[in-house]
């Protein structure tokens, strides 16, 4: 906002718990608060975006997706404008605040929507680096992303592309492609493998959509097998963007990890980790199975 003054927010009275309660503070002529109104929200920011504005619409992720989904799509996604769709704490990251906050299906829902970029940081490194390719981007983005701060994946500075997945530890038995928190239980599920002489490619794909196909394909078809990593239904989201890319172009071996179908509950993120098998012990589990069915249909190389 300091360097380019086309850039607005607009919050739904949610600005202290999503952080942007300062940017009211710092420019308050380019903050706007509509209240308890998300549908509201994502018109009045369409609307603004007509104008040559870049609108920040900010919020938890099912007020950012689920309830909005009609002024997403018509608003937005169809009208082609250039808004950016922040949805905060998805999935397991929503932890006390319940299973109706538990968003497993926004990746979903904007995946489908034409035209609609989706992205899901992994740490703070991530964010920075690509934040600013956000803003230069001409179209509507949705970002999920972990409201609180997150383990380290990327070394400060580190610079990503948007549009490209970037691989975060190098392998040639398994590929564990992962997008937001899950890169974190990747690279551990990783070390996991490593210790029984299995060499795991770790990707993370911030960017869900559009898929960087080329990168995926490069590593499925190195090591043969894959399991998909994502704090998301398995349906719809990552895990089906992989599944459809690897069965047209390159079919292997694949497993999902996510949400298997289930609503959510209350709970801290260890717990909820487990619960929804998302944690590194069950990742590598997925792998081993992965690569057992391979060795059993011959598959393997």
């Amino acid at each position: 906002m300091s360097t380019d003054s086309r850039i607005v927010v607009v919050n739904a009275d949610l600005a202290n718990a999503n952080g942007t309660a300062a940017l009211q503070v710092k420019y308050p002529d380019r903050f706007f608060n509509v209240g308890v109104q998300e549908a509201n929200m994502a018109s009045f920011a369409a609307g603004m975006a007509t104008y040559g504005y870049i609108p920040f619409i900010v919020t938890f992720a099912p007020f950012a997706t689920r309830r909005i989904a009609d002024q997403l799509m018509v608003s937005i996604a169809y009208a082609g404008t250039n808004v950016k769709i922040i949805g905060g704490d998805p999935g397991v990251t929503a932890e006390l605040n319940g299973g109706t906050h538990m968003t497993f299906e926004d990746v979903a829902i904007t995946r489908s929507m034409a035209g609609m970029m989706v992205v899901e940081p992994c740490d703070g490194t991530s964010l920075a680096s690509l934040l600013p390719q956000i803003v230069a981007y001409d179209g509507p983005v949705y970002m999920r992303m972990y409201r609180k701060l997150a383990p380290v994946v990327h070394r400060a500075g580190t610079v990503l592309n948007l549009m490209r997945a970037e691989i975060v530890r190098s392998g040639r038995d398994v590929s564990l492609i992962a997008s937001g928190i899950e890169v974190q239980q990747a690279l551990q599920a990783a070390e996991l493998l490593a210790h029984e002489g299995i060499e795991a490619d770790v990707l993370d794909v911030h960017t869900i959509k559009p898929l960087d196909t080329e990168t995926i394909l490069a590593s499925v078809t190195k090591t043969g097998a894959a399991v998909t990593c994502e704090n998301h239904n398995i349906m719809g989201g990552l895990g089906s963007a992989v599944a459809e890319l690897t069965a047209e172009k390159h079919p292997v071996r694949l497993g999902r990890i996510g949400s298997q179908d289930r609503l959510g509950q209350v709970g801290k993120l260890p717990f909820l980790l487990e619960e929804y098998r998302l944690s590194a012990p069950h990742i590598a589990a997925k792998a081993r199975e992965v690569l057992s069915l391979n060795a059993f249909t011959g598959s393997a190389h």
